[in-house]
């Protein structure tokens, strides 16, 4: 269901691409399917979806998860704390590599 805004709300609605995949799907895992978006689009943020309380041991995908079932109010949150941990990594300034 989408909320209708007014026109001088929508300019700080600023869609974002985001990718929530399944851990559990043919052909593929969801951290399979992560990685292999990783590689054309590095900074693609990715969420799981998991029903599995552990996911199989070697996934190690560092991706953060949503347990399913999921309300929108968990969903709401973990797309936002996402969001935050984004925006924190641009405003980190990395050092030049020193040369020895």
């Amino acid at each position: 269901m989408t909320t209708p805004i007014s026109a001088e709300a929508a300019p700080e609605i600023t869609p974002r691409p985001r990718t929530l995949p399944d851990h559990a799907m043919p052909e593929m895992t969801g951290v399979q399917l992560a990685a292999a978006l990783r590689t054309d689009w590095p900074d693609l943020p990715i969420i799981l979806a998991s029903g599995y309380t552990d996911l199989p041991e070697g996934t190690g995908s560092g991706l953060p998860r949503l347990s399913k079932p999921f309300s929108q109010a968990a969903l709401k949150r973990a797309v936002s704390d996402q969001a935050q941990a984004i925006e924190h990594r641009s405003q980190v300034i990395p050092f030049p590599a020193r040369q020895v």
